[in-house]
């Protein structure tokens, strides 16, 4: 009898927006789930971890802080490094088109930042004309040898987690509740090693243009799209888990849990915690039996 036609109206229109919610994700999915799918089991097929890695890298060189963190991780590869795991500048890439140092030699490029002139001129030295420049250069030599081994450490590290990442999330791309679980896991893992809330455009643009060179001739423009659905997806729910991570909520609940546990006995806990519920929800408490621990 209470029913009323505003009632009948409002409900109408909710549902309507609902359905045409579920509708277009039904329908993207649809649209480009395979191909998305598709599109990383070719490039498996025709590049390596090492090479995609490689590519990547290059794409990230201006946050090479954060890249270079993420070797530590790669103990399988038997070069895992003491360093910092914070995260570097805010990640931004040379994505597409145009060209940067990224075509030279990495550790060259790193070399000659470091030293400040790249010019050979004896002055530069300190005036010590060419008594010194025949040393001089076969410290760079060997620098730029250390360098290019660590460049090799930093592009199979990236490959690896990125390459590692990618392979899961496609076995759950129709299993959404399980592929999120694994991307809290893999984020508190990045998040580790360095990456931020900020770095997950650039870090999907990145790998975006590295499947795109991977493809080569097979690329197709729906291909793009394909992938920014994706990412979106997995970056919503990677920036939710690094919202949380960044907060520090996880440290505090932690060590506020930690202190609770030394200040009072299990039993006490248990007793405060059962008479804090049954003051808020009492509707729930005949769901608690004891004892309450």
């Amino acid at each position: 009898d209470e029913w009323t036609a505003e009632m009948d109206k409002a409900w109408s229109d909710l549902w309507a927006v609902a359905c045409r919610s579920m509708l277009d994700v039904t329908l993207a999915a649809d649209k480009h789930g395979e191909v998305v799918r598709k599109m990383w089991n070719d490039t498996r097929a025709r590049t390596t971890c090492a090479k995609f890695g490689s590519n990547l890298r290059k794409m990230l060189l201006s946050g090479t802080e954060w890249v270079q963190g993420l070797s530590q991780g790669v103990d399988s590869k038997g070069h895992a490094e003491a360093g910092s795991t914070t995260p570097g500048r805010k990640l931004k890439a040379p994505l597409l088109g145009g060209k940067s140092h990224d075509d030279k030699d990495d550790a060259s490029v790193a070399s000659s930042a470091r030293k400040g002139s790249v010019s050979g001129d004896p002055k530069a030295n300190g005036g010590n004309g060419s008594a010194t420049m025949g040393s001089d250069l076969k410290a760079d030599k060997e620098q730029t040898s250390e360098e290019k081994a660590k460049a090799n450490s930093d592009a199979d590290a990236v490959g690896s987690h990125f390459w590692e990442m990618l392979s899961t999330l496609m076995d759950y791309l129709w299993e959404p509740e399980q592929m999120n679980e694994r991307l809290v896991v893999m984020t508190k893992t990045f998040f580790e090693l360095g990456v931020r809330q900020q770095h997950l455009e650039t870090i999907g643009g990145a790998i975006c243009f590295s499947i795109e060179r991977a493809l080569s001739e097979m690329w197709q423009p729906s291909m793009k799209e394909a992938w920014q659905w994706f990412w979106k997806m997995v970056s919503d729910a990677m920036g939710a888990a690094l919202d949380v991570l960044e907060s520090g909520d996880v440290e505090l609940i932690r060590a506020g849990w930690e202190e609770a546990k030394e200040s009072r006995p299990a039993e006490e806990l248990g007793d405060i915690f059962f008479k804090e519920l049954a003051r808020i929800a009492p509707h729930v408490t005949h769901l608690f039996k004891r004892p309450k621990r």
